[in-house]
């Protein structure tokens, strides 16, 4: 069902807010105005292609204190907050099914990559997770990173302004 969303930010000093498992898709700043973003329609549970490449662009405008940063979408925030670190190993997948492989870290979308998704690709959840780490190393597909015990710099949450 689409529907129009508003980014609420839970996150990084940044933000204005200081204070798992599965295929992943990702200190914030705040989007122009009130730091509410209106990114047209949102599936439920899904984030868009062009909603990361949206959110990727702004974290590109923050001078973040490390050499990679990557936006992780998921289902929920699996009880992890601002400034904990991701300290598991993603799986990998093939061909759309989860394997037994681990990757070497967290996988991620970078956002220098965020540019080679479709509009209209996108991964399950509706969680945005800003990440940093100063070691990562290149994925499977064009936009993805794999980065090791990245921080978590910001927490978005895309939900209905209905």
């Amino acid at each position: 069902m689409a529907m129009k969303i508003k980014l609420v930010y839970k996150g990084g000093s940044g933000s204005g807010n200081y204070g798992h498992e599965g295929r992943p898709g990702l200190v914030g700043g705040s989007l122009p105005g009130n730091g509410n973003g209106d990114y047209g329609e949102h599936t439920s549970g899904v984030t868009t292609g062009k909603e990361i490449k949206q959110i990727s662009k702004e974290a590109a405008n923050e001078n973040y204190p490390y050499d990679n940063v990557g936006i992780r979408v998921q289902e929920s925030t699996y009880g992890l907050k601002v400034g904990d670190r991701m300290e598991h190993q993603s799986s990998v997948w093939e061909d759309g099914e989860k394997t037994v492989d681990l990757l070497n870290g967290v996988s991620a979308i970078s956002i220098r990559g965020a540019s080679y998704m479709s509009d209209s690709s996108g991964y399950s959840g509706d969680y945005v997770l800003i990440l940093g780490s100063d070691r990562a190393e290149g994925g499977y597909d064009p936009e993805e990173t794999v980065m090791y015990n990245p921080t978590i710099l910001d927490i978005k949450y895309l939900i209905s302004n209905k």
